[in-house]
């Protein structure tokens, strides 16, 4: 325990060393790090480790140049701005290490440590040091907001795959495990402000179900969740993200889950991720069913698979800088009939937790849900009454597909 205590010291008298000489960069590069002792075990969620995840890259470059003695830190890749500005050197702890680390850390320097609902806050001239609780759900990590440093929380998917590199610090053994891939680390922080549903209006329209529509059972079950989850993961093989979007996006924002009375899964992705990849991922799979794809690449496309008895259509969403609108393409096949549903401004992604699963949502929730449901979006309405090609407020009708264009646009799978 002596040693860990003089460990822990000796890590943190030596980074606030390098921030008084102004060693770190306003805007840093942001991507996770776990610095821990050896073990055999080499589990990364051991919490009874001494461990902390280190959110910057910068911190590796000081290491190199440090009397720590670390082997091939120079080779763990180019660094990429990652576009965040931020003025944070952000750590994380296991939640359980908290009074250990509190307390050692006080005997550094007093005047500048303090805490905020168990953050750890070290000010300096030139950056904040933050030292936040990590909480580990179901598929992801989360940092908790801090609204006295105007801090939103933070989501990722938690790291699976990492590589490793040895140091030692007074002759003590430590490994370094980054996450791999890092462009993947760095994107998913890129989207990782989390936003909560709204637990209001779940609890008022899960009322509604009950007294105005008698809707009991779902006609979807809840855990498609799963399937969900597993195509994101799918699709994030190939550097591709999804997104609820329409009546999912509205079923999380709402309901804080799935609509009851709702017949599908809306997801969709960003037109510029689209990976060629894509059409053996969706078809080639043993537990999905792939049932069509629609329209382009480059123009409408979407896919349609099924979970057992759930549809999950995933749709291509694009973004004309001229007109300031993003969109999604849709189909009225009898009538080889080219429709668009249409939202302003381009799309920003965050996190949002959908029944214990993280998937990206719109940062600005309720613009998309204007967009296609009106002012009244936050008031439930039977599937029945709605008609997906003539009811959504973003519906625009765009023309038809030629006899030529059909079969290039139109591929039933079954």
């Amino acid at each position: 325990m002596r040693r860990k205590l003089i460990l822990f010291a000796s890590i943190f008298i030596l980074l606030l060393y390098f921030v008084q000489f102004n060693l770190f960069s306003p805007k840093d590069l942001v991507v996770f790090l776990s610095l821990k002792k050896a073990s055999k075990e080499n589990n990364i969620c051991d919490k009874n480790a001494s461990t902390l995840i280190v959110m910057n890259t910068a911190l590796l470059a000081q290491f190199s140049a440090s009397d720590i003695e670390v082997v091939d830190l120079q080779n763990l890749g180019a660094v990429v701005d990652s576009g965040l500005d931020i003025n944070y050197l952000i750590f994380g702890y296991w939640e359980e290490n908290f009074d250990f680390l509190h307390r050692k850390l006080r005997k550094i320097d007093k005047t500048t440590i303090r805490v905020v609902v168990r953050n750890i806050i070290i000010d300096t001239p030139y950056i904040r040091i933050l030292i936040s609780p990590i909480k580990i759900h179901q598929d992801y990590w989360y940092m908790q907001s801090i609204n006295e440093l105007n801090l939103s929380a933070l989501a990722i998917l938690t790291p699976h795959d990492f590589s490793r590199k040895s140091a030692t610090f007074l002759n003590e053994s430590f490994e370094l495990l980054v996450p791999e891939p890092s462009h993947q680390i760095i994107k998913d922080l890129k989207a990782s402000r989390f936003i909560e549903c709204r637990r209001d209006l779940a609890q008022r329209t899960e009322q509604l179900y009950k007294t105005k529509f008698n809707i009991g059972i779902s006609v979807i079950n809840a855990s498609v969740v799963d399937d969900m989850a597993y195509l994101r993961d799918k699709l994030r093989t190939i550097d591709m993200t999804i997104l609820l979007h329409s009546g999912s996006l509205l079923g999380w924002y709402r309901e804080c889950g799935i609509i009851p009375h709702t017949t599908d899964i809306d997801l969709s992705f960003p037109s510029a991720e689209y990976n060629p990849k894509m059409d053996d991922v969706i078809r080639n799979d043993k537990r999905l069913k792939a049932y069509w794809r629609l329209g382009y690449p480059h123009d409408g496309l979407e896919y349609s698979t099924y979970a057992g008895p759930a549809k999950i259509d995933v749709f291509g969403l694009y973004y004309d800088e001229k007109s300031n609108e993003s969109w999604i393409g849709g189909m009225i096949v009898d009538k080889k009939e080219k429709i668009k549903f249409v939202y302003p401004g381009a799309v920003v992604l965050c996190s949002a937790d959908l029944l214990g699963r993280l998937f990206h949502v719109p940062c600005d929730v309720e613009r998309f849900l204007v967009a296609d449901y009106g002012d009244n979006w936050s008031y439930p309405h039977l599937t029945s009454d709605y008609v997906w090609d003539k009811s959504p407020k973003s519906l625009r009708r765009v023309g038809k597909f030629t006899d030529e264009e059909w079969p290039k646009v139109f591929k039933v799978f079954q």
